[in-house]
């Protein structure tokens, strides 16, 4: 194989951004029931778009 299969570009951060959108519920519940708090530091591996970080 000899391209990535994700397309990137506009088209991948719309994608990127309707999951962050689908998801919101879950992530803030999650970052919530880790004890992660506006002002801590953490590390965002695989951050797609940045909408969490």
């Amino acid at each position: 194989m000899n391209s990535y299969v994700i397309s990137g570009g506009k088209e991948g951060k719309e994608r990127l951004s309707l999951l962050s959108q689908v998801m919101l519920l879950f992530t803030s519940q999650f970052l919530s029931t880790v004890g992660l708090e506006r002002g801590m530091q953490c590390l965002d591996l695989g951050c797609g778009g940045g909408d969490v970080t």
